[in-house]
Protein backbone atom coordinates (compact mmCIF):
# COMPACT_ATOMS: atom_id res chain seq x y z
CA UNK A 1 0.00 0.00 0.00
CA UNK A 2 3.12 2.18 0.81
CA UNK A 3 4.82 1.57 -2.24
CA UNK A 4 1.50 2.58 -4.42
CA UNK A 5 1.25 5.58 -2.56
CA UNK A 6 4.46 6.70 -3.10
CA UNK A 7 4.27 5.85 -6.85
CA UNK A 8 0.45 7.70 -7.32
CA UNK A 9 1.75 10.74 -5.61
CA UNK A 10 3.96 11.75 -8.07
CA UNK A 11 2.04 10.51 -10.91
CA UNK A 12 -0.55 13.22 -9.35
CA UNK A 13 1.87 15.93 -9.38
CA UNK A 14 2.62 15.07 -12.74
CA UNK A 15 -1.30 14.90 -14.20
CA UNK A 16 -1.59 18.18 -12.65
CA UNK A 17 1.12 19.87 -14.46
CA UNK A 18 -0.01 18.74 -17.36
CA UNK A 19 -3.50 19.81 -17.00
CA UNK A 20 -1.97 23.30 -16.50
CA UNK A 21 0.60 22.91 -19.87
CA UNK A 22 -2.72 22.12 -21.87
CA UNK A 23 -4.50 25.03 -20.67
CA UNK A 24 -1.45 27.11 -21.68
CA UNK A 25 -1.26 25.26 -25.18
CA UNK A 26 -4.71 25.20 -26.27
CA UNK A 27 -3.97 28.88 -25.10
CA UNK A 28 -1.24 28.97 -27.35
CA UNK A 29 -2.53 26.95 -30.41
CA UNK A 30 0.74 25.27 -29.66
CA UNK A 31 1.04 21.90 -31.41
CA UNK A 32 4.08 20.91 -30.35
CA UNK A 33 3.42 21.16 -26.38
CA UNK A 34 -0.13 18.90 -27.21
CA UNK A 35 1.69 16.59 -28.76
CA UNK A 36 4.45 16.23 -25.56
CA UNK A 37 1.58 16.33 -23.14
CA UNK A 38 -0.40 13.63 -25.29
CA UNK A 39 2.68 11.36 -24.88
CA UNK A 40 3.21 12.04 -21.18
CA UNK A 41 -0.53 11.44 -20.22
CA UNK A 42 -0.22 8.17 -22.71
CA UNK A 43 2.34 7.03 -20.08
CA UNK A 44 0.81 7.83 -16.85
CA UNK A 45 -2.17 5.81 -17.63
CA UNK A 46 0.15 3.13 -18.69
CA UNK A 47 2.37 3.68 -15.43
CA UNK A 48 -1.34 4.14 -13.20
CA UNK A 49 -2.72 0.54 -14.83
CA UNK A 50 0.14 -0.79 -13.51
CA UNK A 51 -0.14 -0.08 -9.65
CA UNK A 52 -3.27 -1.26 -10.33
CA UNK A 53 -1.85 -4.63 -11.38
CA UNK A 54 0.31 -4.22 -8.37
CA UNK A 55 -2.51 -4.07 -5.99
CA UNK A 56 -5.22 -6.38 -7.29
CA UNK A 57 -1.47 -8.95 -6.59
CA UNK A 58 -1.59 -7.85 -3.38
CA UNK A 59 -3.68 -10.24 -1.67
CA UNK A 60 -2.75 -8.99 2.30
CA UNK A 61 -5.52 -8.25 4.25
CA UNK A 62 -6.47 -4.64 5.97
CA UNK A 63 -6.12 -6.95 9.19
CA UNK A 64 -2.33 -7.54 8.64
CA UNK A 65 -1.40 -3.86 9.14
CA UNK A 66 -0.74 -2.13 12.71
CA UNK A 67 -3.60 -0.65 13.40
CA UNK A 68 -2.35 3.08 14.86
CA UNK A 69 -3.47 4.63 17.96
CA UNK A 70 -5.72 7.76 17.35
CA UNK A 71 -6.55 10.52 20.36
CA UNK A 72 -10.41 11.15 19.47
CA UNK A 73 -11.15 15.15 20.22
CA UNK A 74 -14.37 16.31 20.47
CA UNK A 75 -14.94 19.36 18.39
CA UNK A 76 -18.44 20.27 20.13
CA UNK A 77 -16.02 21.46 22.91
CA UNK A 78 -13.75 23.78 20.45
CA UNK A 79 -13.16 27.57 21.07
CA UNK A 80 -15.99 29.07 18.58
CA UNK A 81 -14.79 28.95 14.97
CA UNK A 82 -15.22 31.99 12.17
CA UNK A 83 -17.54 31.42 9.09
CA UNK A 84 -16.79 30.78 5.76
CA UNK A 85 -16.47 34.66 4.13
CA UNK A 86 -15.37 36.18 6.65
CA UNK A 87 -11.81 36.74 5.93
CA UNK A 88 -12.02 36.78 2.36
CA UNK A 89 -15.02 36.68 -0.24
CA UNK A 90 -14.04 33.36 -1.77
CA UNK A 91 -15.19 30.01 0.06
CA UNK A 92 -12.37 28.64 1.80
CA UNK A 93 -11.40 24.74 1.22
CA UNK A 94 -9.10 22.69 3.72
CA UNK A 95 -6.51 20.57 2.08
CA UNK A 96 -5.09 17.68 4.36
CA UNK A 97 -2.19 15.84 2.78
CA UNK A 98 1.25 14.97 3.93
CA UNK A 99 2.90 15.89 1.07
CA UNK A 100 2.93 19.52 0.64
CA UNK A 101 3.40 19.50 -3.28
CA UNK A 102 -0.20 17.76 -3.52
CA UNK A 103 -1.20 20.36 -1.39
CA UNK A 104 0.24 23.22 -3.47
CA UNK A 105 -1.42 21.53 -6.80
CA UNK A 106 -4.75 21.56 -5.30
CA UNK A 107 -4.37 24.88 -3.79
CA UNK A 108 -3.19 26.38 -7.53
CA UNK A 109 -6.40 24.10 -8.72
CA UNK A 110 -8.89 26.22 -7.08
CA UNK A 111 -7.17 29.55 -6.84
CA UNK A 112 -9.02 31.22 -9.30
CA UNK A 113 -12.17 30.80 -6.80
CA UNK A 114 -11.44 29.11 -3.78
CA UNK A 115 -8.86 30.38 -0.88
CA UNK A 116 -7.40 27.49 0.61
CA UNK A 117 -6.01 26.43 4.23
CA UNK A 118 -3.69 23.45 4.27
CA UNK A 119 -3.20 20.72 7.02
CA UNK A 120 -0.29 18.37 6.55
CA UNK A 121 -2.34 15.90 8.84
CA UNK A 122 -5.65 14.71 10.07
CA UNK A 123 -4.34 16.61 14.16
CA UNK A 124 -3.51 19.67 12.49
CA UNK A 125 -6.96 19.77 10.59
CA UNK A 126 -8.79 19.52 13.98
CA UNK A 127 -6.61 22.85 15.10
CA UNK A 128 -7.67 24.41 11.95
CA UNK A 129 -11.43 23.49 12.23
CA UNK A 130 -11.02 25.38 15.73
CA UNK A 131 -10.69 28.72 13.93
CA UNK A 132 -12.33 28.14 10.36
CA UNK A 133 -15.35 26.23 9.45
CA UNK A 134 -14.92 25.13 5.70
CA UNK A 135 -16.78 24.81 2.91
CA UNK A 136 -15.22 21.76 1.66
CA UNK A 137 -12.09 19.45 2.96
CA UNK A 138 -10.07 17.44 0.69
CA UNK A 139 -8.57 14.24 2.25
CA UNK A 140 -5.87 12.02 2.10
CA UNK A 141 -6.97 8.77 3.32
CA UNK A 142 -3.36 7.96 4.62
CA UNK A 143 -3.27 11.51 6.39
CA UNK A 144 -0.84 10.72 9.01
CA UNK A 145 -1.26 10.50 12.54
CA UNK A 146 -5.32 10.27 12.52
CA UNK A 147 -6.20 7.81 9.90
CA UNK A 148 -8.81 9.06 7.48
CA UNK A 149 -12.06 7.02 7.56
CA UNK A 150 -11.60 7.91 11.77
CA UNK A 151 -11.12 11.86 10.71
CA UNK A 152 -13.96 11.87 8.82
CA UNK A 153 -16.06 9.90 11.37
CA UNK A 154 -15.27 12.71 13.74
CA UNK A 155 -16.08 15.52 11.80
CA UNK A 156 -19.43 14.22 10.94
CA UNK A 157 -20.41 13.31 14.53
CA UNK A 158 -20.19 16.63 15.25
CA UNK A 159 -23.21 18.84 14.58
CA UNK A 160 -20.75 22.38 13.81
CA UNK A 161 -19.25 20.85 10.90
CA UNK A 162 -21.18 17.82 9.68
CA UNK A 163 -22.75 19.40 6.82
CA UNK A 164 -19.32 20.20 5.25
CA UNK A 165 -18.52 17.79 2.51
CA UNK A 166 -15.86 16.03 1.60
CA UNK A 167 -13.48 14.60 -1.12
CA UNK A 168 -11.22 12.15 -0.71
CA UNK A 169 -8.16 11.67 -2.62
CA UNK A 170 -5.87 8.49 -2.57
CA UNK A 171 -3.89 6.10 -4.03
CA UNK A 172 -6.19 3.33 -2.25
CA UNK A 173 -8.27 2.68 -5.30
CA UNK A 174 -9.62 -0.84 -4.37
CA UNK A 175 -13.70 -1.25 -4.39
CA UNK A 176 -13.56 -1.98 -0.94
CA UNK A 177 -11.64 0.84 0.44
CA UNK A 178 -13.67 3.23 -1.42
CA UNK A 179 -16.52 1.79 -0.01
CA UNK A 180 -15.66 2.36 3.07
CA UNK A 181 -14.39 5.75 3.00
CA UNK A 182 -18.00 6.80 1.21
CA UNK A 183 -19.32 4.58 4.15
CA UNK A 184 -17.69 7.00 6.93
CA UNK A 185 -19.71 10.19 5.03
CA UNK A 186 -17.08 11.05 2.41
CA UNK A 187 -18.92 12.91 -0.78
CA UNK A 188 -16.77 11.61 -3.27
CA UNK A 189 -13.81 9.14 -3.75
CA UNK A 190 -11.11 10.31 -6.20
CA UNK A 191 -8.38 7.92 -6.68
CA UNK A 192 -4.62 9.28 -7.53
CA UNK A 193 -3.67 9.85 -9.53
CA UNK A 194 -6.39 12.40 -9.98
CA UNK A 195 -6.97 14.86 -12.92
CA UNK A 196 -7.12 18.53 -11.57
CA UNK A 197 -9.72 19.39 -13.87
CA UNK A 198 -11.75 16.67 -11.97
CA UNK A 199 -11.12 17.55 -8.77
CA UNK A 200 -12.28 21.06 -9.97
CA UNK A 201 -15.56 20.42 -11.02
CA UNK A 202 -16.03 18.10 -7.84
CA UNK A 203 -15.12 20.84 -5.83
CA UNK A 204 -17.46 23.03 -7.66
CA UNK A 205 -20.40 20.77 -8.03
CA UNK A 206 -20.86 19.90 -4.27
CA UNK A 207 -20.27 23.85 -3.13
CA UNK A 208 -23.25 24.16 -5.52
CA UNK A 209 -25.31 21.83 -4.04
CA UNK A 210 -24.35 22.54 -1.09
CA UNK A 211 -25.55 26.21 -1.43
CA UNK A 212 -28.73 25.42 -3.19
CA UNK A 213 -29.68 23.49 -0.59
CA UNK A 214 -29.30 26.14 2.26
CA UNK A 215 -31.34 28.17 0.13
CA UNK A 216 -34.18 25.91 -0.48
CA UNK A 217 -34.14 25.14 2.95
CA UNK A 218 -34.42 28.57 4.09
CA UNK A 219 -36.62 29.49 1.03
CA UNK A 220 -40.42 29.87 1.40
CA UNK A 221 -40.84 26.92 -1.06
CA UNK A 222 -39.21 24.54 1.60
CA UNK A 223 -42.29 24.38 3.36
CA UNK A 224 -44.67 23.11 0.31
CA UNK A 225 -44.26 19.14 -0.64
CA UNK A 226 -46.10 17.32 -3.53
CA UNK A 227 -48.62 15.20 -1.87
CA UNK A 228 -51.50 13.31 -4.03
CA UNK A 229 -51.08 14.83 -7.11
CA UNK A 230 -51.04 18.85 -5.17
CA UNK A 231 -48.25 20.98 -3.89
CA UNK A 232 -49.09 21.37 -0.34
CA UNK A 233 -47.66 23.67 2.59
CA UNK A 234 -46.19 21.17 5.35
CA UNK A 235 -49.05 22.14 7.84
CA UNK A 236 -51.50 21.25 5.32
CA UNK A 237 -50.00 17.66 4.52
CA UNK A 238 -49.24 16.69 8.24
CA UNK A 239 -53.11 17.38 8.77
CA UNK A 240 -54.31 15.34 5.32
CA UNK A 241 -52.34 12.39 6.99
CA UNK A 242 -53.88 12.72 10.28
CA UNK A 243 -57.08 12.84 8.57
CA UNK A 244 -56.50 9.76 6.41
CA UNK A 245 -55.15 7.98 9.30
CA UNK A 246 -58.11 8.45 11.56
CA UNK A 247 -60.35 7.03 8.55
CA UNK A 248 -57.89 4.09 8.27
CA UNK A 249 -58.16 3.59 11.96
CA UNK A 250 -62.23 3.93 12.08
CA UNK A 251 -63.11 1.99 8.50
CA UNK A 252 -65.00 -0.56 9.64
CA UNK A 253 -67.16 2.30 11.37
CA UNK A 254 -70.83 2.20 9.87
CA UNK A 255 -71.72 6.04 11.39
CA UNK A 256 -67.95 7.32 11.17
CA UNK A 257 -68.40 10.81 10.67
CA UNK A 258 -66.04 14.21 9.82
CA UNK A 259 -66.66 15.27 13.46
CA UNK A 260 -64.49 12.44 14.92
CA UNK A 261 -62.18 13.65 12.18
CA UNK A 262 -62.28 17.53 13.59
CA UNK A 263 -62.02 15.91 17.61
CA UNK A 264 -59.29 14.14 16.42
CA UNK A 265 -57.44 17.03 14.73
CA UNK A 266 -58.40 19.62 17.45
CA UNK A 267 -60.51 21.37 15.82
CA UNK A 268 -64.68 22.58 16.04
CA UNK A 269 -66.64 21.07 13.46
CA UNK A 270 -66.44 24.70 11.48
CA UNK A 271 -63.00 25.06 11.59
CA UNK A 272 -62.26 21.62 10.64
CA UNK A 273 -64.69 21.89 7.55
CA UNK A 274 -63.68 25.35 6.46
CA UNK A 275 -59.76 23.96 6.65
CA UNK A 276 -60.49 20.93 4.49
CA UNK A 277 -62.50 23.02 1.89
CA UNK A 278 -59.29 24.70 1.47
CA UNK A 279 -57.37 21.91 0.78
CA UNK A 280 -59.61 19.32 -0.73
CA UNK A 281 -61.47 19.33 -3.71
CA UNK A 282 -64.06 17.09 -2.07
CA UNK A 283 -66.22 17.95 1.01
CA UNK A 284 -65.65 15.49 4.21
CA UNK A 285 -68.07 13.38 3.56
CA UNK A 286 -67.53 12.62 -0.14
CA UNK A 287 -63.48 12.24 0.77
CA UNK A 288 -64.42 9.05 3.63
CA UNK A 289 -66.78 7.78 0.83
CA UNK A 290 -64.12 7.78 -1.58
CA UNK A 291 -61.31 6.55 0.62
CA UNK A 292 -63.08 3.56 1.45
CA UNK A 293 -64.13 3.17 -1.89
CA UNK A 294 -60.62 2.83 -3.02
CA UNK A 295 -59.84 0.57 -0.20
CA UNK A 296 -62.67 -1.87 -1.09
CA UNK A 297 -61.10 -1.58 -4.70
CA UNK A 298 -57.59 -2.81 -3.03
CA UNK A 299 -59.02 -5.57 -1.13
CA UNK A 300 -60.99 -6.43 -4.46
CA UNK A 301 -57.65 -7.42 -6.38
CA UNK A 302 -54.85 -8.52 -3.29
CA UNK A 303 -57.24 -10.75 -1.00
CA UNK A 304 -59.71 -13.63 -1.15
CA UNK A 305 -61.83 -12.16 0.91
CA UNK A 306 -65.77 -12.47 -0.99
CA UNK A 307 -67.47 -8.93 -2.12
CA UNK A 308 -69.70 -9.20 1.36
CA UNK A 309 -66.61 -9.42 3.51
CA UNK A 310 -65.00 -6.29 1.71
CA UNK A 311 -68.06 -4.46 1.94
CA UNK A 312 -68.05 -4.80 5.62
CA UNK A 313 -64.55 -4.07 5.78
CA UNK A 314 -65.00 -0.66 4.90
CA UNK A 315 -67.82 0.13 6.98
CA UNK A 316 -70.79 0.25 4.64
CA UNK A 317 -73.59 -1.53 5.80
CA UNK A 318 -75.70 -1.37 2.74
CA UNK A 319 -74.99 -3.51 -0.04
CA UNK A 320 -77.08 -1.87 -2.89
CA UNK A 321 -75.27 1.61 -1.44
CA UNK A 322 -72.16 0.13 -1.98
CA UNK A 323 -72.52 -1.40 -5.38
CA UNK A 324 -74.04 2.18 -7.00
CA UNK A 325 -71.33 3.74 -5.72
CA UNK A 326 -68.66 1.27 -6.39
CA UNK A 327 -70.12 2.17 -10.28
CA UNK A 328 -69.94 5.10 -9.88
CA UNK A 329 -66.53 5.84 -9.19
CA UNK A 330 -65.08 3.18 -11.19
CA UNK A 331 -67.59 2.06 -14.13
CA UNK A 332 -67.09 -1.42 -13.04
CA UNK A 333 -69.12 -3.67 -10.71
CA UNK A 334 -66.88 -5.49 -7.92
CA UNK A 335 -66.87 -8.76 -9.82
CA UNK A 336 -66.00 -7.14 -12.88
CA UNK A 337 -63.15 -5.17 -11.36
CA UNK A 338 -61.74 -8.23 -9.37
CA UNK A 339 -61.84 -10.61 -12.66
CA UNK A 340 -59.76 -8.09 -14.35
CA UNK A 341 -62.26 -6.00 -16.83
CA UNK A 342 -60.52 -2.94 -15.46
CA UNK A 343 -59.71 -0.91 -18.12
CA UNK A 344 -59.70 -3.80 -21.05
CA UNK A 345 -57.31 -6.00 -19.57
Amino acid sequence: THITHELCTPLTLINGIMDNMHSFAVTKSEAFYNENIRILRNNVRGLNELIQQILDFRKIEESGFVELKTERINLSELEARKTVGEESPKPLVLAVDGNRDIVWLIKNTLSAEYETVEASGALEALQVLRKHIPALIILDMLAPEINGLEFIRQIKADKQTRHIPVIIVSAKMSAREQAEGLNAGADLYLAKPFSSIVLRSAVNRLISTKRDLKDYYYSPESAYEWYDGQLLHQEDKDFMELVIKTIRENMDTDNFRPEIIAEKTGLSARSFYRKFKKIASLSPTDFIKDYRLSYAAKLLITTNLSIQEVIYKVGISNKSYFYREFFKKYQLTPKAYRTGEKKGV
